[in-house]
């Protein structure tokens, strides 16, 4: 009993408290620069080219009005975009929405509507299957060279421990999405 229910069960770990996931990301960045952050298929970046993107995105989304808990919804395939989406997102203050591109059109419509998603990140060709009703659209590859236009270094850094992180919609009991609200600090933990 001493073993399972107390030993197994010492999990309390020391962590920083006040600090946004993408905060860890640039610490991470800052220690080993050079590192890689991310591969997918046959490509990879290093953690000072993926903070950098995502620095430079999020100085673009805070252009556009994105700021403390701005709901933005991800319409991205898995890739680096989409790493380089959410942490932009986070840095700029807002919230992420993942909108998996499987999911039926009517569903996304309702997601967007019901978040009150400002802005929607997505690719020119994921255009034709997404209903976006009044969201800004920001298209990762054919806005880049605008965005890259943006400064690499690393935004103000605020408390982020209270602040909503991302919203995921579940399936809900009723038969409707419901969505679930996650803080930085859930997150960090």
């Amino acid at each position: 009993r001493q073993q399972v229910v107390e030993e197994w069960n010492r999990t309390d770990a020391d962590y920083p408290r006040e600090a946004g996931v993408h905060h860890l990301v640039e610490q991470q960045a800052a220690r080993v620069p050079d590192a890689v952050a991310i591969v997918f298929e046959k490509t990879s970046i290093t953690y000072a080219e993926l903070n950098a993107r995502a620095n430079q995105l999020a100085r673009h989304l805070h252009e556009l009005g994105v700021g403390s808990e701005t709901v933005v919804g991800v319409h991205l395939d898995r890739s680096i975009d989409l790493v380089v989406a959410l942490l932009g997102i986070l840095k700029a203050g807002g919230a992420y929405l993942p909108l998996d591109p499987l999911f039926p059109a009517e569903r996304l419509a309702y997601m967007l509507d019901d978040s009150h998603a400002a802005i929607v990140i997505t690719q020119h060709r994921m255009l034709g299957t997404l209903v976006t009703g009044g969201a800004a659209i920001v298209r990762l590859d054919s806005d880049w060279p605008a965005i890259a236009e943006q400064s690499p270094t690393d935004l103000q850094r605020l408390s982020f421990a209270d602040r909503l992180a991302y919203v995921l919609y579940t399936s809900g009991s009723t038969g409707r999405p419901k969505g679930v609200q996650v803080l930085h600090s859930g997150v960090v933990n």
